[in-house]
């Protein structure tokens, strides 16, 4: 703790006397963001090793954010915990305690006491892909989307017992609007009924249930791209993505009733609170915000360029996105202004000779376990100069790193150590006699 502390302090004494703040980026130490109009946040480390996360609210302040880890907050996002160290890619929750998630992308599991112990169901993907979306409807009905293959897996009675139904469609991800109606998108695909459209056409894969996911209905989508995100406001009225851009449909799109909304593809996630107002999050960091049913799209500063796979409002004005490396974005007034938000990660305790070093230089560091190390150089504004190590499987003891670093310039650098479960990093400097 004191560790994480010093370095804290050592990198926000750099930085104060800055006079802008940089955009953050995957090759940068981010600085420190503020939140309008006034108030600073901590700073910020990227958690390469975290992968793609999502994230859920119940309210203003309570939420989760599932990953490679699951991490909880009380306190809208000011702080988040660690809950638990398994693989929880997505949560969801009826109140504070209860709730399921999807766990090694193969299995559901339920908690009862907010997500720090679970209890997982039997294995329900055999699916390359795994399981990749999750609805739940109080705690009786739950929806498990498995990718790759298109099957819902789904129990009625909390659990206790789980069918699996295959989707007509080719289906790759789904959305609920409640207990009966879901529809799913996939990958382009050839239509085999006729009529209509005439056998042989191609057409995105798109399907319908009305039965809770019993049975499931191909419906012929003339939007002709692979898609990849959907989100069905009602039964009716439906935002989809995919290679090429969104389109929308305002009668659950029964034939030649999609329509392009916006060009370019990319796009991972949305939030719509009714048919005209929503967001949407792509791959390179971007939000749009529409609120005359796509008619227009205004872009929102997001500050990062890493992948934004999901976004969450709990109101007009208060809402989350997250992403890759344990991206967490944060607006209170409705997108103007995004605050990066802070993971606690344990420190890992570095130690460096000679110091100062001349040509090259010896890292000391301890694992406790095996896991994929990084590790680079960053000079005094937070940018990388150099890359030693990149996900190196590395095993549990004392390990001594031999840095040549003769091509640095003399003067202050910061050397950077990350586990993924842990981060390092150490101030070092070089004289040039």
């Amino acid at each position: 703790m004191l560790m994480r502390i010093f370095i804290v302090l050592i990198i926000a004494s750099l930085l104060l006397g800055a006079s802008s703040f940089r955009a953050q980026t995957g090759n940068s130490i981010p600085t420190q963001v503020q939140e309008p109009p006034m108030g600073w946040y901590r700073q910020v480390i990227d958690l390469p090793n975290l992968g793609l996360g999502k994230v859920f609210f119940l309210n203003k302040d309570t939420g989760w954010f599932g990953s490679a880890k699951l991490f909880g907050t009380t306190n809208g996002g000011s702080t988040w915990n660690l809950l638990d160290t398994s693989f929880t890619y997505e949560t969801r929750f009826v109140d504070a305690n209860n709730g399921w998630a999807i766990r090694s992308r193969k299995k559901v599991g339920r908690t009862t006491d907010g997500g720090k112990t679970w209890m997982d169901q039997a294995i329900l993907s055999d699916g390359e892909g795994g399981l990749s979306d999750l609805q739940i409807f109080g705690l009786d009905t739950i929806y498990a989307f498995d990718s790759g293959i298109g099957r819902l897996t789904r129990s009625t009675n909390g659990g206790v017992t789980w069918q699996k139904s295959d989707v007509s469609g080719n289906g790759e991800w789904m959305s609920f609007t409640n207990s009966h109606y879901g529809f799913t998108v996939g990958y382009q695909y050839v239509w085999l009924g006729n009529p209509p459209p005439q056998k042989g056409t191609t057409g995105a894969g798109f399907a319908y249930t009305s039965d809770g996911g019993v049975t499931w209905h191909p419906r012929y989508c003339n939007d002709k791209q692979n898609l990849t995100a959907i989100f069905a406001i009602d039964s009716l009225h439906i935002y989809v993505s995919g290679d090429y851009g969104i389109s929308y449909t305002e009668n659950a799109g029964l034939l030649g009733s999609w329509k392009r909304v916006f060009e370019g593809g990319g796009w991972y996630g949305f939030f719509f609170f009714n048919a005209k107002t929503g967001y949407a999050v792509e791959d390179g960091g971007r939000i749009i915000f529409t609120n005359d049913t796509g008619k227009t799209w205004v872009d929102q500063k997001s500050g990062v360029t890493s992948i934004l796979s999901s976004i969450y409002f709990v109101d007009s004005l208060t809402g989350w996105a997250s992403g890759d490396s344990g991206i967490i974005l944060h607006t209170i007034d409705g997108g103007k202004a995004w605050v990066r938000e802070y993971l606690p990660m344990d420190s890992l305790k570095i130690q460096t000779y000679p110091e100062p070093f001349a040509s090259s230089v010896h890292a000391r560091y301890h694992l406790p376990t095996t896991v994929h190390v990084s590790v680079s150089i960053y000079d005094v504004t937070g940018n990388v100069v150099k890359h030693i190590l990149t996900n190196e499987l590395q095993f549990p003891g004392e390990h001594i790193l031999e840095i040549e670093a003769s091509n640095l310039s003399q003067g202050t650098y910061y050397l950077r150590i990350d586990t993924g479960n842990a981060v390092g990093l150490i101030k070092m400097t070089r004289i040039v006699f």
